[in-house]
């Protein structure tokens, strides 16, 4: 049976191959992985853009400070908390290679 425009089956069948796309296009042929990860999820929101404009009053109407930083903290860390590990990790490793030479 053909597709036909604007049926449910040809967006449904777009947005399954919506991850593949943007793998295809920008990781295979572009040699860039972040941007089939952005790709992707801006395809994500895109398809989504219906649903988001009906819940987004209902995402910030309970908003608390409170819980936000509790979100927030450990996130805003995450980052130089890494940087430090990795380079004692490094460090560490580099020491016992020398050793063993």
């Amino acid at each position: 049976m053909p597709i036909r425009h604007g049926t449910g089956e040809a967006v449904l069948m777009v947005k399954m191959l919506a991850p593949w796309l943007a793998v295809i296009v920008f990781w295979c042929i572009f040699k860039n992985a972040w941007l089939a990860l952005v790709s992707y999820h801006v395809q994500i929101i895109f398809w989504n853009r219906q649903s988001f404009q009906h819940s987004f009053y209902q995402l910030f109407s309970g908003f608390s400070l409170n819980n936000f930083l509790w979100f927030a903290f450990p996130t805003v860390l995450v980052g130089p908390v890494m940087f430090f590990f990795v380079a004692v990790y490094y460090r560490g490793y580099r020491i016992q290679l020398a050793g063993q030479l």
